[in-house]
């Protein structure tokens, strides 16, 4: 049983381990996310339903952002690390729908 559970932490911590590669590609979702929200939230307001907006989603998205930033301030101080991220990121931006 003991060996069972040290397992299962063994791979709950490696699982939760990120890369600069994922962390980018990460940024570049929660980019596409924004300016997929930003884009429907003008249309409502120049359709003149400034009503429909859903403030909430804005909120979330806005939390979701300010938890990422937390969880990788300070985390890329290598260079070479913080490029592989930025590239990743413009990678996964180049898929925004």
């Amino acid at each position: 049983m003991r060996k069972l559970i040290l397992i299962s932490l063994i791979l709950i911590s490696l699982s939760s381990c990120s890369s600069p590669e994922s962390d980018g590609k990460r940024a570049g979702e929660l980019a596409c996310k924004i300016q997929k929200l930003l884009q429907e939230n003008m249309q409502l307001a120049l359709d003149g339903k400034k009503d429909q907006i859903d403030q909430s989603k804005m909120e979330d998205l806005k939390q979701e952002l300010e938890d990422f930033k937390a969880e990788i301030k300070d985390k890329y101080k290598d260079s070479e690390d913080r490029q592989r991220a930025i590239e990743a990121m413009q990678e996964e931006m180049k898929n925004c729908n």
